[in-house]
């Protein structure tokens, strides 16, 4: 184990040293962290169907799945207090 980390720390050594790996590893991370992200820019989730499980049932649950309900990106198709019933409306693709 001890052979593994020194050559693991031997690599970046060695990759320090040439300047043309070393300049080429950090461009690539910069255009990577650059062009990534653009390609999901412009993706919104939207009309998500949810089925809520509220096995408390309190005003503060009741005050989350009413505030939840507002969100136009959400479509709420059932609120239970069973979970069981909402894996299977899940299952049968309900929500």
């Amino acid at each position: 184990m001890k052979s593994f980390f020194f050559y693991y720390k031997q690599t970046f050594k060695n990759i320090v040293k040439n300047n043309s790996v070393f300049t080429t590893l950090i461009a690539s991370i910069l255009m990577y962290s650059f062009f990534y992200p653009t390609a999901y820019k412009a993706q919104v989730a939207e009309n998500i169907p949810i089925v809520i499980v509220d096995e408390e049932q309190s005003v503060l649950s009741s005050k989350i799945i009413s505030q939840t309900a507002s969100s136009p990106h959400i479509q709420i198709q059932a609120v239970t207090g069973n979970f069981l019933e909402a894996e299977q409306m899940v299952k049968n693709q309900k929500s």
